[in-house]
């Protein structure tokens, strides 16, 4: 979000994440409301008592930064590295002229075409999505070589557009993983279609609107 931000929203970028942060928690309240109409929850007598609310203590805060800061970089040097790197070395396999991302990335574009970025390289970005969010830039990267070059594939509704639906479509595998083991099989499918669907017809809204007005 900061690089499409910074790339085409430099003197908007807080209304921009301020629009992202609402759309977010609208769409979340209004998509869980779904979810319980459809899967209405079952009663239950078990209760949980919560223990007071404190300030967090200054050591406790900096042990936290700490696990965190290091699960990021555990992550940047594992799924995010490898993913790039995948990504390149797909890049730059070709078969009968063209690499396997185009290959791949052309059956899905027609898909993505009426949110604005009908392009492998976004097909290609968002696929490698799916291993880690992180890892969108870093294909993106791989794929055209920096960063800059990504003006010239995205308008500012299409980067908008974009970026509603990297805010919405599945997380990565491993969260995929624990819900399937807290729901099972079935309901873990479900929910990754039901935001593969909601992530198109969010990003749709938005591109057609800002399109249309901006």
């Amino acid at each position: 979000y900061t690089v499409f931000a910074g790339l085409f929203f430099e003197k908007n970028i807080f209304f921009v994440f301020l629009f992202l942060y609402i759309l977010g928690l609208f769409c979340g309240y209004f998509s869980l409301d779904v979810l319980r109409r459809l899967s209405p929850a079952k009663t239950s007598d078990f209760f949980i008592e919560l223990p007071p609310y404190r300030l967090p203590r200054f050591k406790n805060a900096l042990i936290s930064v700490r696990e965190k800061c290091t699960d990021f970089l555990r992550k940047v040097f594992t799924v995010i590295f490898l993913s790039g790197l995948l990504v390149w070395l797909l890049k730059n396999i070709t078969v009968s002229g063209r690499d396997i991302l185009q290959i791949a990335g052309s059956w899905l574009i027609p898909i993505f075409t009426p949110l604005g970025f009908g392009n492998s390289e976004s097909v290609t970005a968002l696929l490698s999505g799916l291993a880690a969010k992180e890892a969108v830039v870093a294909s993106f990267s791989a794929v055209l070589g920096g960063l800059e070059p990504l003006k010239f594939l995205f308008t500012p509704a299409s980067a908008l557009s974009f970026m509603t639906f990297t805010l919405f479509y599945p997380p990565c595998f491993s969260a995929l993983a624990a819900v399937k083991k807290e729901a099972g099989g079935k309901r873990c499918a479900a929910i990754f279609f039901f935001q593969l669907v909601f992530a198109w017809a969010a990003a749709f809204t938005v591109y057609r609107f800002f399109d249309i007005f901006f």
